[in-house]
């Protein structure tokens, strides 16, 4: 392969219009994640506050079509700030069962400057699909641009699901400078930790 291959291990996490995420497969998983963990604590959290949290995560639910988009989109502040602290007080092994979890907020993606021979290689719209700035783009829109016009890029192979009915096999997920700024910006000053959550 021409071009050299950055693998992202996570789906990236952004907010508002910076929002990127990765490709659902057919059994209704959540995406899968990296993190930081918010801390732990050796005792663990009592059986009454591990009732609590059980209790509060039911009245969201974690079963049925992409459930954690709707447990996100419903749950109170006060509910999922009550989650958090009860999540703090939690051993490892208690942390691990949960299907909603904690972490600090991701690091914002270091700059990849591309070189002018990936920057080519990816017009090649059987191999490469391309995303510029969070959207899905023609190959040959990277004709109105060179390879400086960008300060980040990732690049990972397809598998699964997310590879059926496409003809490429790698995503490109490109910034502009003007967006990389601006995500870069909005990804440091972000202090909360994010609510996360698996199968």
């Amino acid at each position: 392969m021409e071009a050299k291959i950055w693998i992202v291990l996570a789906a990236i996490i952004m907010t508002a219009s910076l929002k990127v995420y990765s490709q659902v497969d057919t059994l209704n998983r959540p995406p899968s994640w990296v993190g930081t963990t918010i801390g732990s604590t050796k005792e663990g959290a009592s059986q009454t506050l591990m009732s609590e949290y059980a209790q509060i995560v039911s009245k969201y639910g974690t079963t049925g079509k992409q459930w954690w988009i709707k447990f996100k989109e419903n749950i109170s502040a006060d509910d999922q700030n009550r989650l958090e602290l009860i999540y703090k007080q939690m051993n490892d092994e208690q942390q691990r069962r949960q299907k909603v979890a904690f972490i600090k907020p991701l690091p914002p993606l270091k700059k990849v400057l591309p070189t002018d021979k990936e920057f080519q290689a990816w017009k090649n719209e059987r191999v490469y699909g391309i995303w510029i700035n969070g959207k899905k783009v023609d190959n040959d829109t990277l004709d109105k641009y060179s390879n400086t016009d960008f300060e980040q890029v990732t690049v990972h192979r397809l598998y699964g699901a997310a590879k059926r009915n496409k003809i490429y096999s790698y995503q490109v997920n490109l910034m502009t400078k003007t967006y990389y700024r601006s995500y870069y910006q909005q990804t440091t000053s972000k202090k909360e930790n994010e609510m996360v959550f698996r199968a």
